[in-house]
């Protein structure tokens, strides 16, 4: 399962990217928006992590970008400070997940497990 991680904050990109590549999934991280749209490939990806709060294009507008190249993709938007305007965003232009930070790492790894799990059926 190949995974796409955007978040500006580099710290939280390299947690989660060693937390999945430890689990075996395949990923690739970008710290910036604009770009991880710009070499955006349709269909190479399976699920989309992606953190609410960024400079230049928020995880919604991302969202928004993101959906209109492939509309398959599992969409997990994630924040550390959330309100429930922007979950209902997220919800409203197809985010399949919200996740709160900090995450409980087992937790997030056996959400992605369940995804997974879904392609296969």
């Amino acid at each position: 399962m190949k995974i796409l991680i955007v978040d500006d904050d580099a710290s939280t990109l390299e947690m989660l990217k060693n937390a999945l590549e430890i689990n075996g999934y395949e990923c690739d991280a970008y710290d910036d928006a604009r770009e991880a749209l710009d070499n955006y490939q349709p269909y190479k990806y399976d699920v989309v992590l992606c953190d609410y709060f960024m400079p230049n294009i928020n995880g919604i507008d991302f969202l928004k970008n993101l959906k209109a190249l492939n509309d398959d993709v599992v969409f997990i938007l994630y924040s550390g400070s959330p309100n429930q305007a922007i979950i209902k965003e997220a919800f409203n232009f197809g985010a399949t997940d919200f996740l709160n930070k900090p995450m409980d790492w087992t937790a997030f790894i056996e959400l992605i497990q369940f995804y997974e799990c879904s392609f296969e059926i």
